[in-house]
């Protein structure tokens, strides 16, 4: 199809489409279902951009990171001429509270949600490690780090060697 992806961005929700060859028409269930490329050409692009590991993983992905940005959101995916993929907020984002006065939640930056989301995959990772994956220099990292422990976002359990990151939920 000749027709654009797009994405709105609403007060109450964001809505991605893209032009879709269905094969089930209708509501996805993410627990239920073998992932496909839907859209090669935009597949590839992600790809190659370093914005997706593999290809398919987009709906694992909205449902197990969703919360860190949103506890209260819910998505839903259907599969029809248009592959949507509708995100429902619920106001509160930056889902984790962080530390600040008057009880605020203090939003992650975007730099800030990818050092938590490395951790999170791998509760050893070494600032190195951070700034070398996401290609920034070892102070920018550090500055980062430090950002998510003033926040109560982590804490380092242990010596620097030897010891880990846990995450801690604020949510």
């Amino acid at each position: 199809s000749p027709a654009p992806a797009t994405i709105t961005i609403l007060k109450d929700k964001i809505v991605f489409k893209n032009p879709n060859n269905p094969k089930f028409f209708g509501k996805i269930v993410p627990e239920s279902f073998s992932p496909f490329a839907k859209n090669p050409t935009i597949s590839k692009l992600m790809l190659q951009m370093g914005r997706v590991e593999e290809v398919g993983s987009g709906m694992h992905n909205v449902k197990k990171y969703l919360p860190l940005y949103d506890k209260n959101a819910s998505y839903e995916f259907v599969d029809e001429d248009f592959f949507s993929t509708v995100i429902y907020l619920s106001g509160q984002i930056g889902g984790m509270k962080g530390g600040m006065k008057g009880g605020m939640k203090k939003p992650l930056t975007n730099r800030q949600s990818q050092v938590l989301l490395l951790i999170e995959n791998n509760n050893n990772i070494t600032i190195g490690e951070i700034a070398d994956k996401l290609n920034i220099n070892r102070s920018a990292a550090q500055k980062h780090i430090e950002i998510l422990k003033k926040y109560g976002f982590i804490k380092r359990i242990g010596a620097a060697k030897g010891g880990y990151w846990k995450i801690m939920d604020k949510r």
